[in-house]
């Protein structure tokens, strides 16, 4: 039986709402847009940790951060991703099925140093930080012209809106501050300035940031619409799914974070659509996590060879007759493990519950009537005290379950530390994960 190409590209640092597909008033999208159209649209992905390893690693594995026990990029001198015969990635699942694996990445948080790359028989990477969208774009597409007739499973990866924000020219004059602008920034009531903490106190402009951080986006959709031509370009259409998800999104100011890593809207929303043969177009509201990408996909082609993934999944199939939304938690990164700020969040239908860890924070605890409140400004927890009670009770619920299982998917499994050598270490303080 012939199997079907499998491509994964994600987006990293991506909000939703600021692609044209999801409504936003800036043309950032239009090869995305494009896609969309194109594709099933899933309008409420949310991630478990806003930070790039945790995010990917779920996705790659359908578990959660507190299940597959990765939640930063770096903790306690850096985390690596291990596997064992009951935790697996798709990739190795895809390698056994006897389909060619390749990734090509571009920065340094998903380097094959993190462990990330089992599964992988190509893993092409940079050799500093970070690279552009057309390196990342020329390097795949080099390989797909090498392919013969095997199945492939390519997972693509761009990190264009990440920081620090300097689009190449002509796009960094391609968005200025103007009244739409403004009333984006008013509605959300974004402050003109927000503070990265792990930067010194640098100080971000919140115009300037995010005109710089649209013009990225569209960079990188351009090249993501290359890459798009050059896989229909080898009977796509016919014989390839693909699905594109973000990692996280990216504060720029709202809620006086700059960067990312918390449990706001903004950085946990992410586009997710999945393109495939004989798949109709069409947009799905229903809420659900990361994790859930690759069974979706799953449900969606004939695959059979590449159904044991699912023995290990926690993710679902969104689109199964009998999916039944129930809520996403997630967590600051782990680098705030010990502040006593540390929060963790559910999000749930139409009510969002941001819970603090510590005893002596647990007082600021918020509920978000999502509903009536999207950007999340208007704490009602008070206005509804039993509801409140009800989703703190499902956030120990959940952790504890997760806990539970992680115990299990890891038993046997080598502890996951590593001492970041000095070449990593300033490669991650370039792009912002280390202080400086």
């Amino acid at each position: 039986m012939s199997q079907p190409n499998i491509v994964l590209i994600t987006l990293d640092t991506t909000r939703a709402d600021h692609l044209g597909c999801y409504g936003y008033f800036r043309e950032t999208s239009p090869s995305i847009d494009s896609f969309a159209a194109e594709s099933v649209l899933f309008e409420r992905c949310i991630v478990s940790v806003a930070m790039t390893l945790p995010t990917h690693v779920s996705i790659l594995t359908s578990t959660f951060p507190l299940e597959h026990g990765i939640g930063s990029n770096v903790s306690l001198g850096g985390r690596t991703v291990h596997f064992t015969d009951r935790f697996r990635s798709f990739a190795q699942v895809c390698r056994d099925a006897g389909y060619r694996t390749g990734a090509f990445v571009s920065a340094t948080p998903v380097k094959k140093e993190t462990g990330i790359g089992a599964g992988f028989e190509v893993f092409d990477q940079p050799e500093g930080a970070r690279r552009r969208a057309d390196e990342t774009t020329d390097a795949a597409l080099r390989w797909l012209a090498e392919m013969g007739d095997e199945p492939f499973f390519l997972w693509v990866h761009y990190f264009d809106p990440h920081r620090p924000l300097d689009p190449p020219p002509p796009f960094d004059t391609l968005f200025t501050t103007d009244a739409p602008l403004e009333a984006f920034i008013e509605e959300r009531r974004i402050a003109d300035f927000s503070e990265r903490p792990l930067r010194g106190g640098k100080v971000d402009d919140t115009r300037e940031s995010i005109n710089a951080y649209d013009a990225e986006i569209r960079f990188m959709d351009e090249q993501f619409g290359r890459l798009i031509r050059g896989l229909d370009g080898i009977d796509g259409r016919t014989k390839t799914a693909v699905l594109v998800i973000g990692d996280h999104g990216e504060g720029l100011g709202q809620h006086g974070e700059s960067a990312h890593g918390g449990t706001w809207e903004e950085q946990l929303r992410v586009p997710m659509m999945i393109r495939a043969p004989g798949l109709e177009p069409s947009r799905v509201a229903r809420l659900h996590a990361a994790a859930d990408a690759f069974p979706t996909l799953l449900g969606l082609v004939e695959a059979p060879l590449l159904r044991s993934f699912l023995v290990g999944a926690s993710g679902r199939d969104v689109l199964a007759d009998d999916f039944v939304e129930s809520s996403v938690l997630s967590q600051d990164t782990a680098e705030k493990r010990e502040m006593p700020e540390y929060r963790v969040s559910l999000t749930s239908g139409r009510w969002k519950y941001i819970h603090y860890m510590s005893r002596e924070a647990e007082a600021e605890d918020k509920l978000f009537d999502l509903a009536a409140d999207p950007f999340e400004l208007t704490d009602v927890r008070a206005a509804y005290p039993e509801k409140g009670e009800e989703m703190l009770q499902r956030i120990y619920e959940r952790i504890d379950e997760f806990q539970r299982r992680g115990e299990i998917l890891r038993q046997g499994m080598e502890e996951p530390t590593l001492m970041l050598d000095s070449t990593l270490a300033d490669e991650l303080r370039a792009l912002g994960y280390l202080s400086e």
